[in-house]
């Protein structure tokens, strides 16, 4: 029978030789790198392949990373106490290093006028001396931290079955390294303690089959602007038909509470983007996918154009690609204005995506249709205003007429402060809309307090009328002949990328 002094005997833990070993074959297609526990090698850079420009380099930063766990630290008294490795394989219960997080590589790039994208990919595997029998293999962790803080964990469990982890390096520009982080540790249970008893544990990273295990490509997968932004879990989607992801928030633009949607537009200096706001400042009203299937930047002006007549003639209904607003805004408002000279730059010009707007000429009012001014929700008025199977009436004409330049749709405006409005109406909850990020008090109102938008309302009267946001936040109605502000609004094409910036008022995208 075993005795209690054996039953004590040391448990070694070796959860992470947390280096790599490098193997490098003179005329091979690939690195080979590996980690195992209680591994002592000198070698710790890997040169990977670089096609297109530069050398680019992964040196490894540590020299080793494990745990040593003895059985009075895996005792009843230490329940759930965490261990986490480190270098010297002491196990310390507060690193000092990014709460465990060590660095475990750093790429670099020696000579390169453009940034590249790199990858990596690998398999993780595990052996284990003893079967683990209980699911305390679940309390062993290894997160890997990409160079943009994306975290991924794996489980002693997932590794024990083999997994392959592939991350990306984005934008390695010259004079700048990135780094991929790693932090290993074992949180003691009752039944840890019991389980792995006497166990060690070796890891091992090969390349993943016929890959070279770092490699660098100025055009690897680079993420378009739309997919950057809907990646960065900063937008909300509504789920309503058809509908796609929208920035939310409240205040005015240079408040703390307004969401980071600033972009530059027309010029990739920031410092002349930010001097020159009305020529060049423009907000993002959200992606949305467009009838080629692919997901678009939607942009609106900071600053208005200027105060305008939707159209001239009140008392002809006419189609809005006929109004004088749509022809203004695609002609000397802005589109041929030289004030706006880099539109006439085929660069910034061609950016622009000629958009399919949708449902532009149907009515928002009947005595049988939907009255934006009573009772219809933001919900219905999205639905109405987009031809979705949810719209509320059949009135009008639902054309999709085809240009460059459009305005803001009233359903657009009230979805600004997220999921709380689509139950508003325009009429009963003006004064909380009126702090949406949208409104036009938030951003400029130079020109006018009123603000167009491209929805039209219908005849009344011998009059024909379109929607308007009012100063005080509620969706009304105005003779077309009035004179209100405006802000052009435009879809980016599909391949647009964004180079720089945050998107905070103070450090705006910037456009490649």
């Amino acid at each position: 029978m075993e005795t209690n002094e054996n039953k004590k005997k040391e448990i070694i833990l070796a959860i992470l030789g947390g280096f790599f070993l490098l193997i490098l074959v003179i005329g091979a297609a690939y690195s080979y790198y590996q980690v195992v526990a209680n591994n002592n090698t000198s070698t710790t850079t890997i040169t990977g392949s670089s096609q297109l420009v530069g050398q680019v380099t992964l040196t490894t930063n540590i020299s080793a990373l494990k745990l040593n766990i003895t059985l009075e630290m895996m005792n009843g008294s230490n329940v759930n106490t965490t261990y986490y490795a480190t270098e010297s394989g002491v196990p310390v219960t507060t690193p000092t290093e990014g709460s465990g997080i060590y660095t475990l590589a750093t790429a670099s790039i020696t000579e390169s006028e453009v940034p590249v994208d790199c990858s990596y990919s690998y398999d993780i595997s595990a052996t284990t001396s003893k079967t683990i029998t209980d699911g305390s293999d679940a309390n062993y962790k290894v997160v890997i931290t990409e160079s943009n803080g994306t975290e991924t964990t794996y489980t002693l469990n997932q590794i024990l079955s083999g997994v392959t982890h592939t991350g990306k390096i984005k934008k390695l520009a010259y004079g700048t390294n990135q780094t991929i982080k790693i932090k290993a540790y074992v949180t003691n249970t009752e039944s840890i303690q019991n389980d792995l008893s006497g166990n060690t544990i070796a890891i091992s990273i090969t390349p993943k089959s016929g890959d070279s295990g770092f490699s660098c490509d100025t055009t690897l997968d680079v993420a378009t602007a739309a997919e950057e932004l809907i990646a960065s879990g900063e937008l909300w989607s509504s789920g309503l038909e058809g509908d796609g992801y929208r920035y939310t928030g409240s205040g005015a633009y240079n408040s703390e509470t307004t969401p980071n949607n600033f972009i530059c537009f027309g010029t990739s200096d920031a410092t002349e983007c930010k001097n020159n706001e009305a020529k060049y400042m423009y907000r993002i009203i959200g992606v949305f996918e467009g009838t080629d299937g692919n997901q678009h930047l939607k942009l609106i002006s900071l600053k208005q154009l200027g105060a305008y007549k939707w159209n001239v003639d009140y008392a002809t209904d006419v189609a809005w690609e006929n109004s004088d607003m749509y022809k203004g805004l695609n002609g000397s408002y802005f589109l041929t204005n030289t004030t706006y000279d880099y539109l006439q730059n085929n660069t910034w010009l061609n950016k622009i995506e000629d958009w399919t707007w949708s449902a532009v000429n149907t009515k928002t009012w009947s005595d049988s249709g939907p009255n934006y001014f009573s009772g219809v929700n933001t919900q219905q008025m999205y639905l109405h205003e987009m031809n979705r199977s949810g719209k509320t009436s059949s009135v009008g004409v639902w054309t999709t007429p085809s240009a460059k330049i459009g305005l803001m749709y009233a359903s657009d405006y009230q979805m600004s402060l997220g999921s709380s409005s689509l139950s508003y109406t325009g009429s009963s909850n003006a004064s909380t809309l009126k702090t949406g990020w949208m409104h036009q008090s938030n951003n400029d109102t130079t020109s006018r307090s009123y603000e167009w938008t491209l929805s039209r309302y219908g005849g009344y009267s011998g009059t024909f009328i379109a929607c308007y946001v009012s100063s005080d936040g509620a969706v009304g109605n105005g003779i077309v002949h009035n004179t209100d502000g405006a802000r052009p609004v435009f879809h980016l094409t599909s391949d647009a990328r964004i180079s720089g910036g945050n998107g905070e008022y103070t450090n705006p995208y910037i456009l490649e």
